[in-house]
């Protein structure tokens, strides 16, 4: 009968963190913008995690331009109703 191959141990990548990193405490991740993120060589990108983070409490500085009107029609308030 065959001997059992032992299963090849995976060589850790290098942005993979390791059991020591993860026990001390440290920070796992670097969050990035999403562009410098992808130009990272090697690097592994999590959307979900930039995706969730824009729904931060942030007020926008805008561009200086007053509010533009809505897109969609907005229909008019109902007359107030006369009672007789």
């Amino acid at each position: 009968m065959e001997e059992a191959a032992a299963p090849e141990r995976k060589r850790p990548r290098d942005g993979d963190v390791g059991p020591s990193t993860a026990a001390s405490g440290e920070a796992q991740y670097v969050y990035l913008p999403i562009a410098d993120a992808l130009k990272a060589p090697g690097a592994r990108v999590c959307l979900f995690a930039a995706v969730s983070e824009i729904g931060a409490a942030v007020r926008s500085r805008g561009t200086g331009e007053p509010p533009s009107r809505p897109h969609f029609r907005v229909p008019p308030p109902p007359p107030p109703e006369s009672r007789v």
